[in-house]
């Protein structure tokens, strides 16, 4: 076993330690085990119909994302996403995304490039979605007004990525040329990487030129990400204001615990990131931790079995999924884009 992948199952397994120290500490099981047994078994239901939607919307976003270019396909992205995602939940290190760029370009014949592009405006959706949430529970919830700062701090970033959208859509060829400048600029030993970055980037953005496409993808980031709001606000079991407002709060402490990379299922970083969410917002820590726990099964057992489902209908084996980054890599030296920003064409 490679040295890079021994640190990074060591690093994965170190922090979903740490995660679960916190989350179980000063753990009473005999409480614990009480919440989780009065847990409403339809609420339980009802998360995991929630986070399979969530996926399925996924790729509903992800068919308006990828460009129509000649010979792909956009056919079988949901069983992607469901591979993808259950990889994740089994291996370190997110390694699903990069099997989900290896599916798109062998099933759908799009080049390592555009998949990984693709994967990238995914995840800046996401985190503007879920910066767009934590902002509005932070400026309605009068508990959380000691966040205000960051709030604006974040406000701030939403209107720059929005504007940098806008001038994109009507002036393609400067800003292309402006990364381009940047580029160039950049030190030598960066600036492969940053070509490369921004052409995944540009190669999906194509849906800019469309109000309906924009106003689509727009709605569907916001709906995917409140599938996971809604599964927190029935587990909560409370209708006031404070809970639906928090259940976009909690939700975007959750995205934060997903982030980070290495705990194969985001196990422990989930676990402490919603128990912290769920006592800023008044739940009480034997509650928040029964939470945490269905929360994360109610997710991980549905998305793995069907990711598995899909797995096995496909001519792939657990090693090429576990050597996806390794051959997202060569792949990507092998295909690199031939053209400089920007001469893409419009």
């Amino acid at each position: 076993m490679k040295k890079s992948r021994i640190l990074q199952l060591f690093g994965g397994v170190l922090i979903a330690g740490i995660g679960l120290w916190i989350f179980f500490r000063d753990v009473d099981p005999g409480k614990l085990l009480s919440e989780i047994r009065g847990t409403n078994p339809w609420a339980i239901a009802a998360c995991a119909a929630f986070s399979v939607l969530s996926l399925w919307l996924r790729s509903v976003r992800a068919r308006m994302i990828l460009p129509d270019h000649a010979g792909t396909t956009k056919h079988g992205l949901f069983p992607n996403v469901m591979i993808g995602f259950m990889a994740n939940n089994i291996f370190p290190a997110r390694v699903g995304e990069a099997a989900r760029v290896i599916l798109l370009w062998k099933k759908n014949h799009y080049s390592p490039v555009i998949g990984v592009g693709s994967l990238i405006l995914e995840r800046l959706l996401d985190i503007a979605t879920f910066g767009l949430f934590l902002v509005i529970a932070i400026f309605s919830l009068g508990r959380l007004s000691e966040l205000q700062p960051f709030a604006w701090l974040i406000s701030l970033g939403l209107l720059a990525g929005l504007s940098g959208l806008i001038a994109y859509r009507f002036m393609p060829g400067t800003i292309k040329g402006l990364a381009e400048k940047i580029v160039v600029i950049a030190p030598r030993r960066f600036r492969k990487r940053l070509h490369l970055a921004v052409h995944e980037l540009f190669d999906n953005l194509h849906w800019v030129f469309s109000n309906r496409i924009v106003g689509s993808i727009g709605v569907l980031s916001i709906v995917i990400e409140l599938c996971y709001a809604a599964m927190v606000f029935v587990l909560v079991g409370r209708t006031s204001f404070t809970f639906v407002i928090g259940s976009l709060f909690t939700t975007a402490f959750i995205a934060i615990g997903a982030a980070i990379p290495l705990a194969p299922g985001y196990v422990g970083t989930l676990h402490a990131m919603l128990l912290s969410a769920l006592v800023m917002l008044g739940v009480g820590e034997d509650k928040g931790r029964a939470i945490a726990i269905i929360f994360h099964a109610s997710s991980y057992v549905p998305v793995t079995l069907l990711g598995l489902y899909y797995f096995f209908r496909t001519d792939l084996s657990f090693h090429q999924i576990s050597k996806s980054k390794e051959q997202l890599d060569s792949a990507t030296e092998d295909n690199p884009p031939s053209e400089p920003i920007g001469s893409v064409h419009e």
